[in-house]
């Protein structure tokens, strides 16, 4: 055990090698049912919360007006009616709750999505991994774990983004001003600070398990 936790440990962290593992590693964690059905229900519940916080998915406060029927959809192409150089999917599912979206969103916000999904799969296989190994390697090693649950709010900042002109609803909920100018910062700040849990938590199951822990279920 302690061998190959050496071995890991000079494995640079962001080497072409520990990348190639670390992506082998959530396949094979994502190929066990439980652990996709994890995936699945956080990826699209981080979904849902991330569109509402950031104005995506939202109640209008006033009707839409009478001559556009519900439920509509449209994509707007660069040009058409917004000052953008990127389309928008817009859709009115009744008088007051409306979806609008931007490919740049729609980008943002799958990428944010499945990181985090992936994120609580691996987490939650190294946690049940180390509930079932009963040795003396695995004991003082909770801070990779800890770090692990840090990083998956590391989704927060990207949640101050803003993608719509009437802007976020997350912000002025807690009263602070919606700084749209830094929507691109935010987002890539919590881009990467997943991409590091991913692969701190990576890490963690290797030095565990160096077979990737395919005993473990």
């Amino acid at each position: 055990m302690q061998a190959a936790g050496s071995s890991s440990t000079k494995t640079r962290f962001y080497s072409l090698a520990n990348l190639k593992a670390t992506k082998n590693l959530v396949s094979h964690i994502l190929s066990h049912r439980k652990y996709k059905i994890i995936f699945l229900v956080t990826t699209i519940a981080f979904a849902v919360f991330y569109m509402f916080a950031t104005g995506i998915f939202f109640y209008g406060a006033e009707p839409i007006a009478e001559t556009i029927g519900v439920p509509h959809f449209n994509v707007i192409w660069p040009g058409d009616i917004i000052n953008d150089q990127t389309p928008w999917v817009i859709a009115y599912l009744n008088t007051h709750l409306i979806f609008r979206m931007s490919s740049h969103a729609m980008v943002s916000t799958s990428m944010l999505s499945l990181l985090v999904g992936v994120n609580a799969a691996l987490f939650a296989y190294s946690a049940k991994t180390r509930s079932s190994l009963n040795c003396e390697c695995c004991k003082g090693k909770s801070t990779s774990s800890s770090s692990s649950i840090l990083t998956i709010f590391g989704a927060i900042p990207a949640s101050f983004a803003t993608f719509a002109c009437h802007g976020a609803i997350l912000l002025p909920l807690l009263g602070l001003p919606v700084l749209s100018a830094y929507s691109n910062v935010f987002v890539a700040a919590s881009i990467g600070a997943l991409v590091v849990g991913l692969l701190v938590t990576s890490n963690s199951i290797r030095r565990l398990l160096p077979s990737a822990g395919h005993s473990s279920r």
